[in-house]
C-alpha cells in the first residue's frame, strides 16, 4: 500500500512540475506578446476621429493588419469614404468623420474637406503633399496630343489643428508674421516658393530647420 502511495505521490509531483513549466512558458509567451503590442501600439495603423485623439496618439478605430488591404482612402468625389478592416469586420467611414489616417506603412494622411493630405514633416509647422493629375501637351510634327501626369502639390499649416494652405512664401510670411526682423530673416533665407521645398538628408524640411533655429 505504501508503494502505491509513493507511486501516486511521485506521479503527482511529476504532473505538478510539468504544469508549472507550462504555466511559466505561457506567462513568458503572454509577456512577449504584450511587449510587442506595447512597442507597436504607438505606430499601429488606424483612424483618428478627432484632432484631440491625434494629439494623444489615440487610435479611434484600430486596423487589423492581418487582413488584405487594411485601409483604403477613396479619392473619388462621389465616394468620400475610408475603408478599414478591423478585428470585428470591414467598416466604411465617412471622410467627414475622420481627422487623420495612419496607414500600415506609417504614413499619415490628414483629411480636410474630403481631400487627403500626406503629412511629410511636423517638426515645427506641418508640411503636406497632395497628388494631382494634370494634362501635359506633347507636340509632334503634325499635331499635339495630351498626356495625364501625376504631380505633387505642397501645403502647410502652422499646427496640426490649423487650416491648410498652399506652401508659398506669401502665405508662410502672413501665417508666421512676428516682427520685421523675423520677416527679413525669413525672406533672406527663402527667396522663392521652390526654396521652401528644400529638405535635409533626414527628410526634415529646411523651413522647419530654420524655424527651430529661430525659436531656440
Amino acid at each position: 500500500m505504501s508503494n502505491f502511495k509513493s507511486h501516486v505521490l511521485i506521479r503527482c509531483v511529476f504532473i505538478y512540475s510539468i504544469l508549472k513549466m507550462k504555466i511559466k512558458i505561457l506567462l513568458l509567451y503572454i509577456g512577449l506578446v504584450l511587449s510587442i503590442i506595447s512597442k507597436a501600439g504607438s505606430v499601429r495603423p488606424g483612424i483618428f476621429s478627432s484632432v484631440e485623439d491625434f494629439q494623444k496618439n489615440k487610435i479611434s478605430i484600430i486596423a487589423d493588419t492581418t487582413q488584405h488591404k487594411t485601409i483604403r482612402i477613396d479619392d473619388f468625389f462621389f465616394r468620400p469614404y475610408v475603408w478599414i478592416n478591423t478585428f470585428s469586420g470591414k467598416q466604411k467611414i465617412f471622410k467627414k468623420d475622420v481627422f487623420a489616417v495612419r496607414m500600415p506603412d506609417k504614413k499619415v494622411y490628414r483629411i480636410v474637406e474630403n481631400e487627403n493630405y500626406l503629412l511629410l514633416d511636423s517638426s515645427n509647422i506641418c508640411i503636406y503633399s497632395k497628388e494631382k493629375e494634370i494634362c501635359i501637351p506633347k507636340r509632334t510634327v503634325h499635331s499635339t496630343r495630351y498626356e495625364n501626369k501625376k504631380v505633387n502639390e505642397y501645403f502647410f499649416s502652422t499646427s496640426i489643428s490649423d487650416s491648410i494652405q498652399e506652401l508659398k512664401i506669401t502665405n508662410v510670411r502672413l501665417a508666421l508674421l512676428k516682427d520685421k526682423q523675423f520677416d527679413n530673416k525669413l525672406t533672406t533665407h527663402f527667396q522663392t516658393n521652390k526654396s521652401l521645398l528644400t529638405k535635409r538628408e533626414n527628410g526634415q524640411f529646411e523651413i522647419n530647420v530654420f524655424l527651430n533655429s529661430i525659436k531656440n
